[in-house]
């Protein structure tokens, strides 16, 4: 086999791999996202439902239960958020890695030594890659949705609850 095809090869699998691992972060990001969703709210539902049943709660105790609630969904909020913009940046900065090592191919017109060796190695999980742009950025502003709206309204929910 001639060194320019296994060079060849190398290349395309580094493209290849690149798409799997954006694929991979996207799959991750996306559980973590509904994996909080689903314990926030079937937490609080299933807080509501104790509440409902057991009238004998008064007072103090529903306020301890409401309160501590409330402080372990911050809690988890947060966690979730940095987790959630943790892989977004490995995502990024492998989605930049690759607009870089494709527009790298399209300069070398067949000539695959041309390509720089740093855009063929790991790009999700070296700190020094860049990964701000607008991709990053609205998907940043969709999971402080997915994070922080479902708080807020518990947390409003929660100071009727009390108040009633």
């Amino acid at each position: 086999m001639e060194p320019t095809n296994i060079l060849q090869q190398i290349v395309l699998g580094e493209v290849a791999g690149k798409n799997a691992a954006i694929h991979a972060y996207d799959s991750v990001t996306w559980k973590i996202r509904t994996g909080f969703l689903t314990l926030l709210f079937a937490g609080w539902g299933l807080l509501l439902k104790s509440l409902a049943e057991h009238e004998s709660i008064a007072g103090q105790g529903v306020t301890r239960l409401v309160v501590g609630m409330v402080f372990v969904s911050v809690g988890l909020t947060l966690g979730g958020w940095f987790i959630d913009r943790n892989y977004l940046r490995h995502k990024f900065r492998v989605i930049l890695a690759l607009d870089q090592l494709m527009d790298a191919i399209g300069a070398s017109a067949g000539d695959y030594k041309t390509i720089p060796t740093h855009l063929l190695k790991v790009a999700g999980h070296d700190a020094d890659r860049p990964f701000l742009c607008g991709g990053y950025r609205e998907a940043v502003r969709t999971g402080q949705y997915v994070f922080f709206a479902p708080l807020l309204t518990l947390v409003v929910a929660s100071a009727f609850l009390l108040k009633g």
